[in-house]
């Protein structure tokens, strides 16, 4: 044999612990002859994918709440609906959107939430709904500007929940006691006290947009 060819033989074979390492390396980050990269819907839910990119691999997406968007638009457009069974004209939109997503835009979630509350207590005044108001069988179709605590109250379930104060899952006129007594309670101590009436109005607003049953109607916790 070839002296040279030999000698350039054995130095093939003689390898650095260095180079060990490397083609061990190699050889284990080197994929099968039949491997094929991950894919959406090889039935596995891989890193990247989500249930919106992938449902087939990562399942369905839980239904989100659009109470919770933070864009006011479903919101705004619900009062009107709730309210007046219509949908706002653009301008009244725009003018209902505006200031809740502004807090939004700050991320503020208080304020988005106040100004919730003050978007639909606004509704209660709107000439529409206070035309339409005898048509829950109100005494006084035309009230002035606070409602009294029992039209008031009535109307909340009325509107909020969509149904009667009396009717499931109440099974009677407990809830409807309760709440009337938060609001004589808290209109009576404003007045005693030269405080804000409209406010107590805003609090019983804000625990039916709060609350299980309201959130529920829309797919929320």
């Amino acid at each position: 044999m070839n002296s040279s060819i030999a000698t350039l033989k054995i130095k093939l074979l003689v390898l650095t612990p260095a180079a060990v390492l490397f083609l061990a390396a190699s050889a284990a980050a080197a994929p099968p002859p039949d491997w094929d990269p991950p894919y959406c819907g090889d039935g596995f839910c891989n890193s990247g994918e989500t249930c919106s990119t992938c449902s087939d691999d990562c399942g369905t997406c839980a239904p989100s709440c659009p109470l919770n968007d933070p864009n006011a638009d479903f919101f705004v457009r619900q009062q009107y609906r709730d309210f007046l069974g219509r949908e706002p004209q653009p301008w009244e939109l725009t003018q209902g959107v505006a200031p809740i997503n502004s807090c939004y835009h700050y991320g503020d979630l208080a304020c988005a939430n106040t100004e919730k509350v003050k978007m639909s207590r606004s509704m209660w005044d709107h000439p529409e709904f206070r035309q339409q108001s005898q048509t829950f069988g109100l005494t006084n179709w035309n009230p002035p500007p606070q409602y009294n605590s029992w039209d008031f109250i009535y109307l909340c379930y009325t509107v909020y929940l969509r149904r009667a104060p009396n009717a499931p899952p109440d099974n009677g006129w407990s809830g409807f006691d309760f709440w009337k007594g938060v609001l004589d309670n808290c209109t009576n101590n404003a007045i005693n006290n030269n405080g804000n009436i409209d406010q107590c109005y805003k609090d019983i607003v804000n625990a039916f947009l709060q609350s299980t049953e309201y959130r529920a109607r829309f797919g929320c916790s």
